[in-house]
């Protein structure tokens, strides 16, 4: 090869070196490219060409902060480059530096204008950039808008832009704009029929309008055309479980694993316990451990005592902050935190798989209440501090707001209609995000706080179990507080959007998961008021038959 001559002749040869990195980056040898771009460099440090490749390769290798650095010095030696714009910002992306990267995609686009790429490239970051506003809805869905107008001129300016469509799609989606979203997964699928995750996407829409039939072919079309991608599965079991289909719902729901927001996926030397005829456990210790979020653990602990009852010593790995309020669970069953699992057992299990495991069905969820309990010593305290004047109902109105949980937040103010009822005591559960709306509550509404001792420890929950154990009943929205209260067999009513998630079940007031709990369903996507006008009139019943 001719560049190979001349670096035999002249090993520090600029254009020899640089072109031997560019075709190494082409023929997916990005090591290769880093050192080759390198020396040319070394050589001659005043190519901006050389420092872009050198940033492209970088990139490719996942070295994004040293990327990032080659693309700001392709962009001191030529600032007009907007392809060095372009990709810094992407590499700032793989950083993690979302707003960072929306100002460069920025620099791009007001160097080239009419680039869809860069439109597309801005509104992604900008995705990103609203997942991570946990406890800002508000931020959130304005960053959420901008995504979707990039997206949009994406398209204007690229109309067979299938990815853009995609997620176009994804952003309606977010914003309960399902119809929309749907139209634009039909467009896509126009374009790329067999893409599975237009198909999967369209499902997903088509579940939260309660379009149940259309979004089960749907999921199952994906399926048929990409039988290894685990997300046609994993969305079909949302489904089926909604419709209390446990059978090949909890089979599908397996599938979660594939996925990385899954803390469910570990590695032990030790089989996992899949079936207890074929594994029959008496006698043996089964380890089983926490995945997904605080809710999750409080709802499906109650799965361990079947297992302990198949003569099983059961051990649960559970978060750290749960382990206190975990540990009145079961005496026969063993928690521990992340740090104190035990290396000798013969068994293991994530936590959310033992309904499938155990075969469990809609009518046969263990149910029985309370299956936690609070401290006596913090019950007494917090008797004190609340005190027994008035109908006491504790509140908590905003969970997590990242990946698709915008909407099942209600604001405080929601709740005005239910604080100016004569008796009725708002007493706040919230704690961090959304405890900032109590600042700017409506003239005239009153809630109540708990001062700043108020679960302020290490660990989670304690405080507001005993809360709990001091009200007449809890209002939240779907979070962790809602799940705490079914499990303290306390009366609890919860606010839920139009198709909330699977756990909720079809269209009810009630739930098998919680025998004290009563749903209250928005009559329309986005509307809040109808769930407080129903609770309202509800409230207004309860303190009348008193």
């Amino acid at each position: 090869m001719l560049y190979r001559r001349i670096l035999a002749a002249t090993p520090r040869h600029f254009d020899a070196l640089h072109m031997l990195g560019v075709v190494a980056l082409q023929t997916n040898r990005p090591a290769d490219a880093v050192d080759l771009i390198g020396k040319a460099i070394r050589s001659n440090s005043n190519i901006a060409a050389a420092h872009f490749n050198l940033g492209n390769a970088l990139r490719a290798e996942k070295r994004f902060e040293d990327a990032a650095k080659a693309f700001a010095r392709s962009i001191a030696l030529r600032p007009d480059h907007a392809e060095s714009h372009n990709n810094r910002a992407l590499a700032l992306e793989d950083c993690g530096r979302f707003a960072d990267a929306v100002t460069g995609f920025a620099k791009a686009l007001a160097l080239r204008p009419d680039w869809a790429e860069a439109y597309y490239n801005r509104a992604n970051a900008l995705r990103k950039l609203a997942a991570g506003t946990r406890g800002k809805p508000g931020h959130a869905l304005e960053l959420s808008e901008r995504a979707l107008a990039d997206y949009g001129r994406a398209i204007e300016l690229a109309p067979t832009f299938v990815a853009a469509h995609l997620n176009r799609g994804n952003v309606l989606q977010e914003l309960q704009r399902d119809e929309e979203a749907i139209a634009s997964y039909d467009r896509a699928i126009k374009l790329a029929p067999e893409l599975a995750t237009l198909h999967n996407n369209r499902g997903n829409a088509l579940m939260h309008i309660g379009r149940d039939g259309e979004a089960e072919q749907s999921f199952r079309k994906a399926i048929e055309i990409d039988p290894d991608d685990s997300a046609g599965f994993y969305n079909l079991s949302f489904l089926l479980l909604q419709r209390g289909e446990f059978a090949e719902g909890l089979k599908f729901y397996e599938r979660r694993h594939m996925f990385a927001r899954s803390q469910g996926r570990r590695d032990y030397p030790q089989p996992q316990w899949l079936d207890p005829a074929k594994d029959p456990i008496a006698g043996k210790t089964l380890l089983v451990y926490w995945e997904q979020g605080f809710g999750d653990s409080i709802q499906f602990c109650r799965f361990m005592r079947p297992a302990a009852e198949l003569g099983a010593t059961v051990v649960f790995e559970a978060q750290k902050p749960l382990r206190r309020l975990l540990s009145s669970f079961d005496d026969a069953i063993r928690i521990v935190a992340e740090d104190e699992r035990p290396t000798q057992f013969d068994y293991h299990c994530p936590l959310m798989s033992l309904p499938m495991v155990l075969g469990a069905t809609a009518a046969t969820i263990p149910a029985a209440v309370p299956y936690l309990k609070s401290e006596p010593a913090h019950r007494r305290r917090w008797a004190e501090r609340i005190g027994s004047d008035g109908f006491r109902i504790g509140v908590a109105w905003q969970g997590a707001t990242a990946n698709g949980n915008l909407f099942r937040s209600f604001a405080l103010r929601e709740m005005e209609c239910l604080s100016r009822i004569p008796g009725v005591r708002l007493i706040s559960l919230q704690k961090g995000y959304g405890t900032e709306q109590l600042q700017t509550l409506p003239e005239g509404m009153k809630v109540e706080t708990l001062g700043d001792d108020f679960d302020a420890g290490p660990d989670a929950f304690v405080d507001t179990a005993a809360v709990m154990d001091n009200l007449d009943l809890v209002i939240s929205c779907d979070t962790s507080i809602a799940h705490l209260a079914g499990a303290l067999g306390r009366p609890a009513w919860i606010a839920l959007k139009k198709v909330p998630e699977w756990r909720w079940m079809a269209a009810s007031d009630t739930t098998p998961w919680y025998p004290t709990l009563r749903l209250f369903r928005q009559h329309a996507v986005g509307d809040w008021g109808s769930v407080f006008g129903d609770m309202g009139e509800a409230l207004l019943d309860t303190l009348r038959n008193r």
